[in-house]
């Protein structure tokens, strides 16, 4: 059996030991996503055999359908639906309660996942707009150009070509706003040289507008008073923004390939097909294969910078080693007497692995 996770943004393909066969962006017009998974199928001279669908909760019958027949018309078997969300939770084997944030076009689809006695189903779903990796893309392409007016009076989303340079370099430019903090921008328009430099910061800044509606989707999907994991797609830590996202909307969050939905579906044993109907399955009971290839979301540390003096009323201690406070004249720092609650000997400050505690 072949797996294969097909949504609005990217076409995966694996094979049922795991190995990728196919990794591609696909065009957006939903239209054309059966023609794309053909041609791609056929590109990698892979052997017409039944596959496994995954898709996001958001698929309706109707669109499903409309897959289900170009899927037929270009002679591809497929086997069966089922949600890709169960599958990406019960593949890294995620416990108890759980939602899985999935970005597409122009929308977001959080899914909660429910895991009982090792089988995982979904709950429900909600779906929010204006939130999709194209408006984050949108979002950062904007912050360039208007860069540009400011400095040149020129707006490069108004030339086709000039667009099209902006979209191949945006990724590069990310890239190394996130590592080093700015990027520089060259390019030519109207016979004259560009240069201009952008800082990660303005950046965030443009994209927070579309991670606000993300953190609201997030909130509106929660289950009140009950701990829920987030799992999220890898890809989004390539966008500045996410971090100050998930470090707002969660404690416990995790991030993934989104290879293993297609692995994972590679995995599954369908029903046989009966005539032109092929069922869509909300649940999986998989055995956890990929627990060890999640990433726990860790807070950039260059963000939360560690202290490295106290200030107390007109003087500074560097901290390093151990600073003593309290009343008493043996301390560092003396603190004065008749205060109330402070002790003789009330704390002391000491640096444990590099950190001050």
């Amino acid at each position: 059996m072949i797996g294969v996770f097909l949504n609005e943004r990217r076409l995966l393909l694996s094979g049922m030991d795991g190995e990728p066969l196919i990794r591609a962006e696909l065009d957006p017009n939903l239209e054309r996503r059966a023609f794309q998974l053909a041609a791609q199928w056929r590109s990698a001279d892979l052997p017409v055999t039944a596959f496994s669908l995954a898709v996001t909760a958001h698929e309706t019958a109707t669109r499903l359908t409309q897959l289900l027949a170009q899927l037929d018309a270009e002679g591809l078997k497929l086997a069966g639906f089922v949600d890709a969300a169960v599958l990406a939770a019960n593949a890294v084997g995620l416990k108890d309660v759980g939602m899985v944030l999935q970005l597409q076009s122009q929308a977001a689809v959080a899914t909660r996942v429910v895991e009982t006695a090792g089988k995982y189903r979904r709950a429900a779903f909600l779906t929010g707009e204006s939130c999709g990796w194209l408006d984050l893309r949108r979002a950062c392409l904007q912050c360039i150009a208007d860069h540009m007016i400011r400095q040149s009076r020129f707006d490069p989303l108004h030339d086709i070509k000039d667009e099209q340079y902006l979209q191949q370099h945006l990724r590069e430019w990310l890239d190394e706003a996130i590592v080093q903090g700015s990027t520089q921008i060259r390019m030519t328009a109207l016979g004259k040289p560009i240069e201009l430099t952008i800082g990660l910061s303005e950046f965030v800044q443009a994209t927070d507008p579309t991670f606000k509606r993300l953190r609201q989707l997030v909130a509106d999907s929660r289950l009140p008073g009950v701990s829920q994991y987030l799992l999220l797609p890898d890809w989004l830590l390539e966008i500045p923004g996410a971090r100050e996202f998930v470090a707002a909307v969660s404690s416990s969050a995790y991030f993934y390939d989104e290879m293993i939905i297609a692995r994972a579906a590679a995995r599954l044993t369908m029903p046989m097909r009966e005539d032109h109907a092929v069922t869509l399955s909300r649940q999986a009971h998989l055995g956890a294969f990929a627990e060890s290839e999640i990433k726990a979301f860790v807070p950039d540390l260059g963000v939360y910078r560690k202290p490295t003096h106290l200030l107390f009323g007109s003087r500074v201690w560097p901290v390093s080693g151990s600073i003593a406070l309290g009343r008493d004249a043996t301390n560092t720092i003396v603190l004065p007497q008749g205060m109330a609650g402070l002790s003789r000997h009330h704390c002391t400050l000491q640096v444990l692995d590099s950190d001050a505690r």
